[in-house]
């Protein structure tokens, strides 16, 4: 089926306005990270999230758009044009292992029932309640000093210790 003219218009015009979107997003994170002195940035690894989930019609479509490969590769070769690593690491158990109590996020120390809800982590053994994103950043950056102390013992590693929101205000994101 053949789409009118004025469709494929507002097609275009929402693709647009996604790319802008994302580009704008994409650099607030680095000129975020060049304003701090970052000289690393640590995603989690996303590769195979959309397998096997299946949360209905309409959130399938919502969750099937979302852009992660594209934001990733922006914020990539953003970074690396003003010198910025960026690494990618293993998100398994991260949001389901607690950060305060536990070394290392694994099989072993997760558990699934101290994810409350969405944004909510309350642990069992520690009594620990926190945002559950800042719970699964923080055992991401875990696994990542892993490697990373094995290569080099002289700088120094911040993570977030608070959550940040963006909101976009049309053309810019602001704090």
């Amino acid at each position: 089926m053949k789409q009118s003219k004025r469709v494929s218009a507002l097609y275009e015009k929402r693709r647009k306005q996604v790319h802008h979107l994302l580009h704008t997003m994409s650099r607030a994170v680095i000129n975020t990270a060049i304003a701090h002195g970052v000289i690393t940035i640590v995603f989690g690894d996303l590769t195979g999230i959309r397998e096997a989930k299946n949360f209905g019609v309409k959130t399938n479509q919502r969750f099937h758009k979302w852009p992660f490969r594209k934001v990733t590769e922006l914020i990539r070769y953003k970074a690396a044009l003003v010198g910025i690593a960026v690494v990618s690491v293993t998100e398994e158990y991260t949001s389901q292992t607690c950060s305060v109590c536990k070394e290392m996020p694994s099989k072993v120390n997760a558990r699934k029932a101290n994810r409350k809800h969405r944004g909510l982590y309350v642990c069992k053994d520690c009594g620990t309640v926190m945002n559950a994103d800042i719970n699964g950043a923080i055992n991401i950056s875990k696994k990542y000093l892993v490697t990373f102390c094995e290569r080099s013992q002289d700088r120094p590693v911040v993570d977030l210790g608070r959550p940040w929101m963006y909101r976009f205000n049309g053309s810019r994101f602001v704090a």
